[in-house]
């Protein structure tokens, strides 16, 4: 066995073991979303086969919303369009070596189906960079409420959807409590 496919196997192993901690129901790791949870630490988790990120979206618009807390981290839901700064952790430490790249795109919802998301627009994409650290932060636009994804790309080649860890939120949503 190759060191990269010894690599997914111990990654999926972990990923496994933090996703049954969780709480998170089989149906919710298989489309890649862990639910948003309050409080034990496990929000804005999301995998791939074979790949673990933590996804945390901040925004400071210009004219607040009343009652929506601008300094919590948000993940599934944003609650305005505009500038968002975002940061995603790698969360295996072997894995933090490879190039990552952020891509950012609009979903099409009327085609996007449980798992498989279909992409509108590409609405940004970065250049793959390494961190020693494993994070990584950029800032987007968005112009229009509406539902979009990221999408890490990681690895110097894409070979699969296992390369991907796919962050479905929702730019404009109503935040819950």
């Amino acid at each position: 066995m190759t060191q990269k496919g010894l690599l997914k196997l111990t990654t999926a192993a972990v990923v496994s073991s933090l996703i049954g901690l969780s709480g998170c129901t089989s149906s919710d790791s298989e489309a890649g979303i862990a639910p948003q949870t309050s409080g034990n630490g496990m929000e804005c988790l999301y995998t791939s086969d074979f790949y673990m990120v933590h996804f945390t979206a901040y925004q400071n618009p210009k004219v607040k919303k009343p009652g929506v807390n601008y300094f919590r981290p948000l993940c599934q839901k944003l609650p305005d369009v505009g500038s968002t700064f975002v940061t995603i952790d790698l969360m295996d430490k072997d894995v933090r070596e490879m190039p990552v790249a952020m891509r950012f795109v609009e979903l099409d919802t009327e085609k996007s189906e449980g798992k498989n998301l279909v992409v509108k627009n590409v609405i940004s994409e970065g250049p793959q960079q390494t961190s020693k650290f494993g994070v990584f932060e950029t800032e987007v636009n968005f112009e229009e409420p509406g539902h979009y994804a990221l999408y890490v790309l990681i690895g110097e080649e894409v070979f699969s959807d296992d390369d991907i860890v796919k962050i479905p939120f929702e730019v404009g949503a109503e935040l819950d409590g």
